[in-house]
């Protein structure tokens, strides 16, 4: 009896993903574990905004141009009361957890289901999924912003039309109109319920139902300046001054720079390419089964912003499979097998070596008014201080004075800080690591590594 039971377990766990991913997922934990990424910008403010009873003109100073309501208030609000429970790090590492699960979880199953009736299907399964983690997806998930989430919302969505049951399809409309509350261009992310349902009616009632509920909420809550918002966005970008970028903002085309994402990119051209020549008939013909999500994909390609490479690179991958899901290379051989689950897991633990690692910083005074550079600073100097501050500069970096936006250009690009500025503003702190010429106007007050914290004399 007890023979026979071992030999079922055995073969049981031959033919179970579970063998052949654990590795890639033993990895990933072990090392989220060792490298502990601290997020570098929007969550360690949204964890704290609470202190600033949500409003966040009482945190960022001389930025006249910041939005005068909350964008994430429903985001703010649940990450203060898990941060009065269990602390400010420890609701970090829920967020990032949570962020996570909801973003591998779904890829991993509908990658799975897609290839089901592959014999080779779970190596596979590890090999996309290490190509859809790359370094950039796998930074953006450990930020935590609430994108992030919704990243995860369109990633259930794709499962549930895979899945094709009616209350899945409900259950993942229902999670969506909660989530309204958390981010005020949750709108962007709603194209998505066009693809999950088929029936055209439903599609529509769907679409227009949660874009209807984001609408009303969101002006409803902004006192009627959501619309708005949208111009005001415009205007703060033709605020910037200098070479202070924001890298989210780059070009969509940076995830080329991952190979696995070339690979399937070139491949896709590959096939399509003499079709499209041909004509574009016969291209939607030959792509029917994954036209709705060529589509999705360009909706999330044209604002060309690598910020939504986390929603981008997924759906790439899903056309991927659609497409070549019936190719007969078999990659169940024993050597190939070895080497893709070492090239997997390694790439794994590769990206998690590009995060961003722990800092800390000196306790500053009860209402300090701190100058920071925009390298995460305006986020790492108010996050782990128990005392409520002001700093420069906000969030967005054409929503600060063009002046402020010149000082912290000249610090970053040129490392030099005047003290006539200073005399302009009332700072009394100033956080930077990239000073090459000390002004008479400051004194040391603390280090922590690469960044320094002066103290502005006489203030």
């Amino acid at each position: 009896m007890l023979k026979s039971y071992n030999s079922l377990i055995q073969r049981a766990l031959k033919t179970s993903e579970f063998d052949v991913c654990i590795s890639f997922y033993v990895v990933w934990v072990l090392s989220f574990l060792l490298v502990a990424p601290i997020p570098s910008d929007d969550l360690l403010r949204d964890i704290i905004a609470g202190n600033y009873n949500y409003d966040y003109s009482s945190l960022y100073i001389y930025a006249p141009l910041i939005t005068k309501y909350n964008q994430y208030i429903g985001f703010d609000i649940l990450l203060h009361h898990l941060k009065e429970v269990i602390g400010k790090m420890w609701t970090v590492r829920i967020v990032q957890v949570i962020a996570a699960i909801n973003i591998i979880v779904p890829c991993h199953l509908i990658f799975a289901r897609m290839l089901r009736f592959r014999s080779d299907r779970y190596i596979l399964l590890v090999l996309l999924l290490a190509i859809t983690f790359n370094s950039m997806i796998v930074n953006r998930i450990y930020l935590g912003r609430p994108e992030v989430l919704f990243a995860g919302w369109v990633c259930w969505g794709l499962l549930a039309k895979e899945v094709g049951t009616r209350i899945v399809k409900l259950l993942w409309v229902g999670i969506g109109i909660l989530m309204i509350p958390l981010y005020w261009l949750a709108v962007i992310y709603m194209p998505v319920a066009l693809i999950v349902f088929n029936k055209l009616r439903n599609k529509l009632l769907v679409f227009m139902v949660l874009n209807i509920l984001n609408a009303l909420f969101w002006q409803y809550y902004s006192d009627h300046n959501w619309v708005n918002t949208f111009s005001l966005v415009k205007t703060q970008l033709a605020n910037r001054y200098g070479e202070l970028v924001v890298t989210e903002n780059n070009s969509i085309l940076f995830i080329i720079l991952s190979p696995g994402i070339a690979v399937v990119i070139c491949s896709l051209i590959y096939k399509f390419a003499p079709i499209i020549k041909e004509n574009l008939k016969g291209f939607i013909v030959s792509c029917s089964d994954s036209y709705g999500y060529f589509l999705l994909l360009i909706w999330f390609i044209l604002p060309n912003m690598i910020r939504y490479c986390d929603v981008v690179v997924p759906i790439l991958v899903i056309i991927f499979i659609h497409e070549f899901r019936g190719s007969k290379f078999n990659f169940n051989k024993p050597l190939l097998r070895n080497i893709i689950v070492l090239i997997s897991c390694f790439s794994i633990f590769y990206a998690h070596q590009n995060a961003k690692k722990p800092c800390r910083f000196s306790e500053l005074p009860e209402n300090a008014r701190v100058l920071t550079t925009f390298n995460g600073l305006n986020y790492y100097v108010p996050f782990f201080n128990d005392h409520k501050i002001q700093i420069a500069p906000c969030m967005e970096i054409g929503a600060n004075e063009v002046n402020i936006q010149r000082i912290i250009n000249l610090i970053q690009t040129k490392g030099k800080l005047n003290c006539h500025d200073l005399d302009n503003y009332n700072f009394n702190f100033v956080v930077e690591k990239s000073l090459i010429e000390v002004p008479p106007c400051l004194e040391i007050y603390g280090v922590n590594g690469e960044y320094r914290i002066w103290k502005v004399k006489g203030r």
